[in-house]
């Protein structure tokens, strides 16, 4: 207990008060464009001047309490967690494996038929193709043309950086081959799906987002896992979504292919890195994308326009053919526009891959069985959740209210609200961030020397930022990963079954005219929208954004929730409750004529 004595106008009153574990602190840096953003790239990457300004930064943002902590612990290089944690809790939900939940297509079908959030759905696309009212290969067709119409406005929406447009249409004329015999290979044969251009797909560059990588690699000739079973479900893969160069922060823009806009407000951003996925969903052009998350990169663009994005656990999904930009906390997960798009897109990509030795320990892969939710019966009942008040409270009061109201709607579903407290916060914080961007930097240095005046200069003043790290300092940050394991083994073992938070601090900031010629480095905005992901990236836990609401600007408002290693399957299974209960169906203004509506008015052919 500590003791704190208050002054009022009649007398002095001591009030005791429980000593806090919380202790994150906003991030602190100046936002910069223009001229002093070129200028802090000087002060950043050339001696003298960045031997004192780099140290003065990490001064003012408590690095110390990274290098100077006694942590009598292991360094966890990898967060692979190879057992299920144990609890007792009384909380069961009935699943399905992969195969049992593919096997019946019309039953997951009528799922939707009672659910509010079908528009833009696999569903949608599914039953107009077995009702005749259009054709995988028209869908194909329209797809470009509403793809062209999203960026022939002002602003652009910027959503892809590329698209081959004659493998989009082989790939719809087959599908209609297909389904025209009457046999579709999934409940995914037809439906256009994009990934984010870190994962290889055949024929195409993988760039991450820069200008160079295509320069030195070519385009590739081999599928990346997930676009590979992808193909294999029979989607239309529709092209290469556009993200944050190399992946590097949150905000989502990117020069050189255009600043991804924000459909529920196009002033805005998608936030990152995963922008181009969460738009294109978010817009209508397609149900499903394939993102990657290094640091919130799946949900903290869900959350900001308004579409769900799901984190599985570190090793779940295979990486691949994915350009390995930060191998420790890089996962690769879907964004969907409601939940059961998302299980959709996560069965299809989760499970062991031979090639990828990080998924070989993982328990089978399952899914809700969603049919057996009933919702008049309290489906949350005996659900513990934890409830972290400080941190949740550490967030714009739109949100937080938000938050409180989602806890509310979960204790009327049978809900008990655990308070849990995390210890240590800021340095979890400090070297997830440090860890991230050492690997990022060693995924880069092969091209520094020649490419280094290509890349954003937001990207060479973080990537600069690790100049001061040395091999120390990062095992250091590997030692505090394994606090956090441990912190979150013994919740998780003893306190509650999921932990829920705002995703993230701040609604979609908007964007400044002065940042879209040369870009923008707002550090304090970045750890904003971090607020409440990284904690899922350096431990390794899973996590997902449900959409809750939209704030007094019209932006969209999302839930986190995480829960134990390898549980999916609770993540989904709560968050299609949620969904339920927050009936959240506020399209954005931005949404346009999808290419399922687009094609019904072109075609009306019976093809099954």
């Amino acid at each position: 207990m500590t003791t704190h004595t208050t002054t009022n106008t009649e007398k002095e009153v001591e009030v005791q008060t429980k000593q806090s574990v919380y202790d994150l602190t906003p991030l602190i840096s100046p936002k910069v464009h223009g001229y002093m953003l070129r200028s802090t790239v000087f002060l950043c990457e050339v001696s003298p001047f960045k031997n004192i300004f780099l140290p003065s930064l990490y001064k003012k943002n408590n690095y110390n309490r990274v290098t100077d902590a006694k942590i009598n612990l292991p360094a966890t290089t990898l967060p692979l967690i190879n057992q299920l944690v144990i609890n007792n809790s009384q909380f069961k939900i009935k699943t399905l494996s992969i195969e049992e939940f593919f096997q019946n297509s019309p039953a997951l079908i009528s799922l939707y038929d009672s659910h509010e959030s079908c528009e833009n759905s696999i569903s949608e696309y599914y039953k107009s193709y077995q009702q005749g009212k259009t054709t995988p290969l028209e869908v194909s067709k329209s797809f470009l043309e509403c793809k062209d119409q999203s960026d022939r406005q002002s602003p652009p929406l910027a959503a892809f950086i590329s698209n081959n447009r004659e493998e989009i249409t082989q790939q719809g004329q087959e599908s209609l081959d297909r389904w025209q015999t009457g046999r579709p290979l999934s409940i995914l044969d037809g439906v256009p799906v994009s990934i984010k251009d870190e994962l290889d797909q055949i024929g195409y560059y993988t760039t991450c987002g820069t200008t160079f990588l295509q320069k030195c690699h070519g385009k590739k000739d081999k599928d990346s896992y997930v676009a590979a079973k992808l193909k294999q479900a029979g989607a239309i893969l529709v092209g290469k979504n556009n993200m944050h160069e190399i992946g590097i922060s949150t905000m989502g823009y990117n020069i050189h292919y255009g600043f991804t806009r924000n459909p529920y407000n196009l002033g805005h951003y998608t936030g990152g890195s995963s922008s181009g996925s969460a738009a294109s969903v978010s817009s209508g052009l397609n149900p499903l994308s394939i993102g990657c998350d290094g640091g919130g990169s799946i949900r903290v663009p869900a959350s900001l326009c308004g579409v769900v994005g799901l984190k599985p656990t570190f090793g779940r999904v295979s990486h691949t053919g994915v350009f390995e930009l930060c191998f420790s906390v890089g996962h690769v997960g879907p964004i969907a526009s409601n939940v059961l798009d998302c299980a959709i897109g996560y069965s299809l990509i989760a499970g062991v891959d031979p090639m990828d030795y990080q998924t070989m320990s993982q328990p089978a892969p399952t899914v809700p069985d969603f049919s057996s939710i009933q919702m008049g019966n309290q489906p949350l009942q005996g659900l513990r959740v934890g409830f972290f008040t400080e941190w949740n409270d550490d967030c714009h009061p739109e949100i937080r209210d938000q938050v409180y109201d989602a806890v509310r709607l979960m204790q009327e579903q049978g809900a008990i609200i655990v308070p849990i407290e995390i210890p240590e916060l800021l340095k979890i914080r400090m070297a997830q961030g440090l860890i991230i961007l050492s690997e990022m930097r060693n995924a880069m240095n092969p091209y520094l020397q020649t490419h280094k005046n290509e890349f954003h200069l937001d990207s060479r003043i973080s990537l600069s930022v690790v100049d001061c790290v040395t091999s120390a300092d990062y095992i250091q940050c590997n030692k505090i990963r394994t606090m956090a394991i441990e912190s979150l083994k013994e919740i998780f073992s003893k306190q509650c079954d999921i932990i829920i938070t705002p995703t993230t601090g701040i609604t979609s900031p908007d964007i400044e005219d002065k940042a879209l010629s040369w870009g923008v480095s707002n550090l304090t905005l970045v750890g904003k929208l971090m607020n409440y992901v990284f904690l899922g990236n350096i431990s390794g836990v899973p996590g997902i954004s449900i959409p809750k609401a939209l704030d007094s600007k019209g932006l969209p408002i999302g839930i986190q929730l995480m829960s134990s290693w390898w549980q999916e399957d609770l993540l989904l299974h709560t968050g299609f409750i949620l969904e339920k209960l927050f009936k959240f169906n506020q399209k954005p203004k931005g949404f346009y004529l999808n290419p399922l509506q687009e094609s019904q008015l072109k075609s009306n052919v019976q093809i099954i």
